[in-house]
């Protein structure tokens, strides 16, 4: 994998994104997201009882979100199938069986609008029917 590093350690997965460095902040892009779902497939095709922990390898950067720049020069098609490949990670993330019930998964961001207020929102996934909506804080 290219941003991403996956390896077992005392049975537990560790999922590392690597291309903090390069200058990519580990922004999502479609093929970042499905490189994440290359990873989840292991994780869960894995044999034996895991987790999956996701760390980075830069000491300041977890990830800072959607590549905008990249997007905006996307076809509508491809801007779509960004979308909707993310809504599968989420999914996937949220769904992963983690007994006695599913996971939930929230993902708090920042945004700042054009008039430089800033505002916290969670990106949330509901489990009934894995829409992914936003809340705000």
């Amino acid at each position: 994998m290219a941003t991403m590093e996956l390896r077992i350690q005392q049975g537990i997965h560790i999922l590392t994104l690597t291309n903090a460095d390069n200058h990519g902040d580990n922004m999502l892009t479609t093929s970042v997201l499905e490189e994440y779902l290359t990873a989840l497939d292991t994780v869960e095709d894995h044999p034996e009882h895991t987790a999956l922990v996701i760390t980075c390898d830069h000491d300041k950067t977890f990830c800072t979100g959607i590549n905008l720049e990249w997007l905006r020069s996307q076809s509508e098609a491809k801007q779509q199938c960004f979308v909707d490949t993310l809504n599968r990670v989420l999914c996937r993330i949220a769904l992963l069986n983690a007994p006695p019930s599913p996971l939930l998964t929230a993902m708090p961001m920042r945004v700042v609008r054009s008039s430089r207020q800033p505002r916290t929102i969670a990106l949330c996934v509901k489990i009934e029917d894995g829409s992914v909506f936003l809340r705000s804080t």
